[in-house]
């Protein structure tokens, strides 16, 4: 399938095989034209590290939700980094806020060279003042002190 796929010019394949199963998820990385990026196999700077030492794939896929935390997503985009990989910045269902935060661990690391940001649209209330915006289909990061997000107070006292 990802043969047939080269022709589409797609820049990576996330996740093509469950977690668990990393010789078929090098297999796959060394016989596929197109790059794989590691998404549920990692979670934790543990998991990149053994990816990395295994060189099992080219590209990880970071999520704050996942990895627990902005620290512990640093610490695999810096196991990237030493590694010569390549990450994305991916997210779950996050709020404005998370995705604000994660919006700024892209910014502060070279080796983030996706995103994938877009949780926040699909919620039907946001509770967040400030954070990112979309401008001309680009999310922009605030200018404020912080993450310059915050959760609006109206709509937690409302609920």
């Amino acid at each position: 399938m990802l043969r047939s796929l080269q022709k589409f010019s797609i820049e990576f394949c996330e996740q093509p095989c469950p977690a668990a199963d990393r010789r078929t998820l090098k297999f796959l990385s060394a016989n596929s034209p197109i790059p794989i990026m590691a998404d549920e196999s990692v979670f934790s700077p543990e998991d990149a590290l053994a990816l990395d030492r295994d060189d099992v794939v080219p590209y990880f896929n970071i999520k704050l939700s996942k990895a627990g935390g902005i620290r512990q997503a640093q610490r695999i985009a810096h196991i990237a980094e030493a590694g010569g990989r390549r990450c994305m910045l991916g997210c779950m269902s996050e709020s404005r806020l998370g995705v604000t935060a994660a919006a700024h661990v892209a910014l502060a690391s070279p080796t983030i060279s996706f995103c994938d940001l877009d949780s926040f649209w699909e919620h039907a209330e946001d509770p967040i003042l400030g954070g990112v915006t979309v401008r001309d289909g680009c999310l922009v990061v605030p200018d404020e002190p912080g993450l310059g997000a915050t959760p609006d107070e109206s709509f937690l006292r409302a609920k």
